[in-house]
């Protein structure tokens, strides 16, 4: 039968995402001392792109790209974050179709995901702190909870399967049995959807801009990963 995986193991790889870094138009900020509003307004871009597939032209100036440039991005985390999801409640995507589904799930979610960037500190001249109220998203939690529906007819047909009959099956029939997870797993997160979406109370992360070797600025690595785990709530374990 099938086990739920540690989700305090996940690691993403977010980081790898962020090539979007500030170019001259900060540095000219900087030097003019204009940074209170280029730092957050690249922290805003970089997690309105990530999350919501949203750019505006403050923003895309900011690093100097285009709207096309950047769907990209977006497209990009939401496969990651699909696939952090499947792999918590066990989802092989055996046939090639599962992580396109729950990328769509995951762009259902996150676009009702709410975090305020607020004040911005200088630490010193290359590198800055910025404030980030993330309100948690309880989305996992609530797919569990959702579970006895979505999962009906993997139970009905598969519950008693011994470890024994499992092993017993053919290719087609263990691609079958996984189908029919996967399908119990994405109706758990429909019913959950439609449900709304269940929040936990709002927690503030500092996030930070620093200038890189190369003369660019850009959000750090910790920040975004930091910002990742807060947006969206995986519990240890399930109760």
């Amino acid at each position: 039968m099938k086990h739920f995986k540690r989700a305090a193991a996940l690691m993403l790889t977010l980081c790898a995402l962020l090539a979007l870094t500030a170019c001259g138009s900060l540095q000219d900020k900087v030097e003019s001392k204009l940074w209170e509003t280029a730092a957050p307004a690249l922290v805003q871009g970089n997690m309105d792109l990530l999350y919501k597939g949203a750019c505006d032209e403050t923003y895309l100036k900011l690093v100097n790209s285009t709207a096309e440039d950047c769907a990209s991005y977006y497209d990009e985390n939401m496969t990651l974050q699909a696939q952090a999801f499947m792999n918590v409640f066990d989802v092989n995507d055996l046939d090639g179709t599962q992580t396109d589904r729950f990328a769509d799930i995951m762009k259902q979610v996150y676009a009702q995901a709410e975090y305020t960037v607020g004040a911005v500190s200088q630490v010193d001249d290359t590198h800055f702190l910025v404030d980030v109220t993330v309100t948690p998203l309880n989305f996992p939690a609530q797919v569990y909870d959702n579970l006895g529906i979505g999962l009906m007819t993997f139970f009905n047909t598969y519950g008693e399967l011994t470890d024994e009959q499992l092993n017993a099956m053919s290719d087609e029939e263990y691609i079958q049995y996984e189908e029919t997870w996967a399908t119990g797993i994405h109706n758990a997160c429909r019913v959950s959807v439609k449900d709304g979406p269940d929040t936990l109370d709002p927690v503030t992360i500092q996030m930070a801009v620093s200038k890189t070797d190369d003369g660019k600025w850009s959000i750090d690595d910790d920040s975004i990963l930091r910002f990742n785990e807060a947006l969206m709530f995986y519990p240890e374990s399930f109760e």
